[in-house]
């Protein structure tokens, strides 16, 4: 939907470090308990925001299919398309609304005996957290809502936490190639091999030959 500005990637890595150091304080004074009901808020926004993508898809389209010769494989990508977009959307929404229960573990987190302790570990987990924000960025960046998301991740310090987050999310190597893919397809760029195999298997097991998938894939080669 969107294309993120070229000459605004060379800034990114300083936000990166500013944005790590105010993670580190801001941790530091929340405490542990804060952060671990961000962290619990967090999965559960992108398990709500999974589960709900595909209902909202249903109400409204961002993108429209095209009437092409390959209608059918254009409907699937564009659906996926839209799907992944109110993923997004839908994880920011809920998110902000769980913030809600914020209060309530502040409350707790005042309490002299809990304050002490909840200080001394809030600094050490806000780095962690703060990983799993990049981590979850990368993914945020490989979705259709930034059309040069994956340019993004190559031109800053996110290749690096793109590449250190692999074995961990080597199990969804598919899916993130599969999203990059549709970026390059929105773009009309050509797509790379692991891209190229990864919407093969996405196109086989939603029923489609091998014929009809080497036509619509050929033009991105």
């Amino acid at each position: 939907m969107v294309m993120f500005p070229n000459d605004w990637m060379g800034y990114l890595n300083g936000v990166i470090i500013i944005w790590f150091a105010v993670t580190l304080y801001i941790g530091y004074k929340k405490g542990l308990l804060l952060q671990l009901v961000d962290v619990v808020g967090t999965f559960v926004s992108l398990f709500a925001a999974w589960i709900f993508a595909p209902v909202f898809v249903q109400v409204f389209q961002f993108f429209k299919a095209s009437g092409t010769g390959f209608l059918t494989i254009n409907q699937l990508v564009v659906h996926q398309m839209n799907q992944l977009i109110w993923f997004v959307i839908l994880f920011i929404v809920i998110r902000i609304v769980l913030m809600l229960v914020t209060p309530l573990a502040t409350v707790i987190s005042k309490v002299p005996l809990v304050k002490q302790v909840n200080s001394a570990i809030g600094g050490v987990f806000s780095v962690v957290f703060f990983a799993l924000k990049l981590v979850l960025i990368c993914v945020i960046l490989t979705t259709p809502i930034i059309k040069n998301g994956q340019e993004v991740i190559d031109n800053t310090w996110l290749v690096y936490v793109e590449n250190a987050s692999k074995p961990v999310l080597g199990a969804f190597d598919d899916f993130m190639n599969q999203n990059t893919a549709i970026q390059s397809i929105i773009t009309d760029q050509q797509l790379s091999p692991s891209q190229q195999e990864a919407m093969v298997k996405w196109l086989e097991k939603h029923g489609f030959n091998e014929i009809q998938i080497r036509e619509y894939l050929e033009k991105y080669e």
